[in-house]
Order: structure tokens, then sequence, then C-alpha cells
């Protein structure tokens, strides 16, 4: 299920993580190993989860990937907080949206389309608490590694977006650049990078189903 909440702020709450089940150690930690086995590109880390939404308030907690990533096998109740960009631009009076073609490799939704640049919020070994500018830090980190954009806007927060299947909820944050801004893939998370107008979005038959709601609710006409 996804579901979309609309914001014009954002306010962070960080509390601690919950007592981890030391009945799940042994699975999270057999889990692990055949998913690295299988996959070498993984790393564990610390992220930051989701506890509470209550828009547009989040109460958040840092973890670890490790076992968010095993939480679609094992019972964690790990959910993490992602950020996801809307970049316009507005050229030949065109308005233009950002999107992105996912790479086969990504964990979920390989080979559909996304709004760009997307991904996991990390936490430094050392943080203690999250604030509004570490994720508009890691936006534009991800932006410019993902596309190549330097952003000089600051980025505002338009919506929170909860992909109970992707196991996340991810902060949509919009900017726009200027008219004669180019991206291409920089990484391995993008195969391909397109500009397109709102309908033409709509139409893109591959849109990932979180980007599907955030594209239609982007394009609905504003209630007067």
């Amino acid at each position: 299920m996804i579901r979309l909440w609309p914001i014009t702020q954002l306010h962070l709450e960080t509390v601690p993580p919950p007592a981890e089940d030391p009945s799940l150690i042994p699975q999270i930690e057999s889990h692990w190993r055949s998913m690295l086995a299988a996959s070498p590109r993984l790393h564990d880390g610390r992220i930051v989860r989701v506890l509470a939404c209550e828009p547009p308030t989040l109460r958040v907690a840092f973890d670890t990937y490790k076992r968010f990533a095993v939480g679609a096998v094992v019972p964690t109740g790990v959910l993490a907080l992602g950020i996801s960009g809307v970049v316009t631009r507005r050229r030949n009076d065109r308005d233009e949206i950002l999107l992105g073609r996912r790479s086969p490799q990504t964990r979920i939704y390989g080979d559909l389309c996304e709004t760009a640049p997307r991904g996991g919020v990390d936490a430094s070994p050392t943080a203690t608490e999250l604030t509004l500018s570490d994720i508009i830090r890691q936006f534009h980190e991800e932006l410019h590694e993902e596309t190549g954009i330097v952003a000089t806007a600051t980025p505002r927060p338009i919506a929170v977006v909860l992909d109970e299947f992707a196991r996340t909820y991810d902060v949509i944050l919009r900017v726009e650049v200027p008219a004669d801004t180019e991206a291409a893939p920089r990484e391995w998370e993008y195969t391909q990078t397109a500009w397109k107008t709102l309908p033409e979005a709509r139409e893109t038959d591959t849109l990932s189903p979180p980007t599907r709601s955030l594209i239609d609710w982007l394009a609905a006409p504003s209630p007067t």
C-alpha cells in the first residue's frame, strides 16, 4: 500500500531505538550472510528508521541497514527513512520533471522509473540527532552523485510517502534548477535519466508504484 501526506514543513524527533528481540538475532545473522553471498555489493551501516509518522512530524531512531535489509524475511519491524526528489526546470515554455530509470541491480523496483534522485538516509557513527539540514545535505549529495546536477537552491519538503512493500518512508523534496540543466546517470543506481512534463510522466507505463502515486498527486488540480 502507498500513502501520501502533503506537507509544507518537516519536524524530526530523534528518540532511542526500541530494544532488539534477542530471539531474532540468529535469524538476522543467518539471512544477512545469505544476502551477502548473493550480492557482495551489500554492506552494513547506520541508517535512520521511522517509528511514527504524524505529519509534519516524523519520530525517528538510528538503526542498521542489516536489520532493515532482512526485514522482508525476519520481522525486525524496521521502516527506513529515505529521500526522493522532485527536480524541475522550465525550458521552452515547458515545466519538466526529472525521471530516472532504476538499474536492475537495485534492491527493489529494478528497471522502473522514479523521480530522481532517491536514496536512503544515512547516519554517521557519532550522530545523536537527525535534522532537516542533514536531510537537505544528503539530498544535494544524492542529486550530484546520481545525476551530475549541482542545485544551488534549497529544496523544500512537499510530502511524505509510505511504501509498505518497500518498507520505507520517503521525504519528498522539491527544487527548481536552471532551464539549461542537463542530467546523466553517474552511478550504478540509474541506467537512464529524462526530463518529462507531468502529462508525459503520467503516460509513462514503467513508473514505480510510489512514483505513480506521487506523479498523480503532483498533476492533480489544486483545490479551490
